[in-house]
């Protein structure tokens, strides 16, 4: 639910934008940082940006989880 992930990054005041189903962090995050807390990144398409993939079938709790950890790792 987007109106989900726009409250959480909101209220915790994250530099984090949502760009439909993708998060885009607006610094690079180390891939190691993210692995460790379980989010896993794949590809580099820029040098000076992370994309995160949102997960689409998940519940309510699963999805503030993953943003949790997607906090921790930046």
């Amino acid at each position: 639910d987007f109106s989900t992930i726009d409250h959480f990054l909101d209220s915790e005041h994250l530099p984090i934008k949502r760009i439909g189903r993708y998060l885009k962090i607006p610094k690079k995050v180390d891939n190691q940082k993210l692995l460790n807390n379980g989010i896993i990144s794949t590809h580099d398409f820029h040098p000076e940006i992370t994309f995160l993939n949102i997960p689409l079938s998940c519940t309510k709790e699963e999805l503030l989880d993953t943003l949790n950890r997607i906090k921790k790792s930046i």
